[in-house]
């Protein structure tokens, strides 16, 4: 749901995708239903692979405690049993969205495991979150560059237009009903509407923070 303008802009240039869930969602009992919700969404987006974790050391839920380490090396363990060169690895800003703990662990777990990948992966990047004053001023400004992204969209050279969509996707709101729309546990009437309004439907701003080939941290 927050990564949709990212993950439409992508894959409407051609680019391979690969999920990575560390947890299952499974805080409720629901774990496996929403396991078979993330793979509908995978195929939505057009991903090439979806992998779902489901750990005791690193579980869903507001009142767990993950051990960092763990979820760190399942990362590493995961970006080198694909056996592919990750060029980008997006993940959560160190608030996470909605400020869930899963998602704060969630970017601690990826940013360490940055450290180690330096052959296998090149820039991590974050999605940085918003106050609620940045996303009232910032509402009106992604309106108004949304409809200029619909108009210049076909007259936009593909290699630009990977870096500009990256932040705002025209194809985003409908994308990201229909994803959210395949998690039938939560696609409750106040998800509807925060799909709707939520300045994640819309934009993303995105930070790089490591970039394994200069080694080296870095803030936009």
């Amino acid at each position: 749901m927050f990564f949709m303008p990212t993950l439409c802009a992508l894959s409407s240039c051609g680019i391979a995708l690969h999920l990575l869930s560390l947890t299952s969602g499974n805080a409720d009992g629901l774990g496996a239903a929403r396991h078979a919700e993330l793979m509908l969404v995978g195929a939505a987006v057009g991903a090439e692979r979806v992998t779902v974790l489901n750990r005791t050391d690193f579980a869903d839920g507001f009142a767990e405690e993950w051990n960092l380490s763990a979820a760190s090396d399942a990362v590493v363990q995961y970006v080198k049993e694909a056996g592919v060169y990750f060029d980008k690895v997006l993940t959560f800003d160190e608030f996470g969205a909605s400020h869930h703990p899963n998602h704060v662990d969630t970017h601690l777990a990826v940013r360490h495991a940055a450290h180690r990948l330096r052959k296998l992966a090149g820039t991590f990047l974050n999605l940085r979150t918003r106050t609620w004053a940045q996303v009232c001023m910032e509402r009106a400004q992604a309106i108004m560059l949304s409809l200029a992204v619909h108009l210049c969209w076909r007259k936009t050279p593909s290699k630009a237009r990977i870096r500009a969509a990256a932040l705002l996707s025209r194809h985003s709101c409908c994308a990201s009903w229909r994803a959210m729309g395949c998690h039938a546990t939560q696609w409750k009437w106040f998800r509807k509407l925060h799909v709707l309004f939520s300045q994640y439907t819309y934009v993303n701003i995105i930070d790089v923070v490591w970039d394994t080939r200069f080694a080296h941290e870095a803030s936009l």
